[in-house]
């Protein structure tokens, strides 16, 4: 048997028969050349997004409890997937059970329900001086030039022991929201656009280069090649070679990213598996 369909010929271009071409098959390795390497520098972070934080300006305060809710309200200009927030905050005294609620607004700029997250903790966990306090709320992505709320609601007190939010009340300088104030449960509110809250909202963000890289899969009768990623296929070539049919397949290119896993087999069975890096 001969493959000359196929111009499979040796290095004094005659045509081989078919025992030797199978034995130069078999001795034949799989290549894989790299022709454009994948770059996948990509590092997540996460850093705060929108703020009004100058301590030097958070020199007053207001406070919340039962009825009486509080809410500062922002407008991210790009969008992004909330991690966090923190909010200047302090206790008086003893406090029980504090409430973070995060809502949309209306066309008012007003918060609405429901609330797209919460968070609750032990009041006294608060200091009685004006700290950061972390609020472990995270939203899958928060869209620009939206208008958002984020609310302080705290338990019934007697006076002297409401829990307090730092705020500006000094033509404040946030120019993408501003104080709220509801003293029904938040079933109505009053802005104050000369007043802001002390609050800090995180978003992810990426740093770094991702990019795709092409290789080839080299030899002279390759027969399927899987390209994986992770636990998904991306995609797989069968049939690429065929004695009967007289054609071979001997390269065959492949856009990649870092990490992929590329599996070729030939014709002759011989395996090969190459980890993208």
């Amino acid at each position: 048997m001969y493959c000359i369909a196929n111009g499979v010929v040796d290095d004094y271009h005659i045509p081989l028969p078919w025992h030797r071409f199978a034995l130069k098959l078999y001795l034949k390795h799989i290549h894989f050349v790299v022709i454009e390497k994948a770059i996948d520098t990509l590092e997540i972070g996460s850093g705060i997004q929108e703020a009004y934080d100058d301590e030097g300006l958070l020199t007053s305060y207001d406070s919340f409890e039962g009825t009486r809710w509080l809410g500062q309200t922002f407008t991210p200009q790009e969008n992004f997937k909330l991690t966090k927030f923190e909010l200047y905050l302090k206790r008086q005294s003893t406090i029980s059970t504090i409430w973070v609620l995060f809502r949309n607004t209306d066309i008012n700029g007003h918060p609405i329900p429901p609330n797209l997250a919460s968070y609750e903790f032990p009041g006294n966990e608060l200091l009685e001086t004006f700290t950061w306090r972390e609020i472990a709320i995270t939203y899958p992505n928060l869209v620009a030039f939206t208008k958002y709320a984020i609310i302080c609601v705290g338990p019934d007190l007697p006076t002297g022991h409401y829990p307090h939010w730092g705020l500006d009340s000094i033509g404040a300088l946030y120019p993408r929201g501003c104080y709220e104030r509801s003293t029904n449960s938040g079933s109505s509110w009053i802005s104050d656009t000369n007043k802001d809250f002390g609050f800090r909202a995180y978003g992810e963000y990426e740093t770094g280069e991702k990019k795709a890289g092409l290789l080839h899969v080299r030899h002279p009768a390759l027969s399927t090649i899987v390209h994986k990623r992770g636990e998904a296929t991306v995609n797989r070539y069968e049939s690429l070679s065929s004695l009967d049919e007289e054609y071979l397949t001997g390269q065959v290119g492949i856009d990649v990213e870092a990490g992929d896993i590329i599996e070729a087999t030939t014709i002759t069975g011989i395996e090969k598996k190459y980890q993208v890096v």
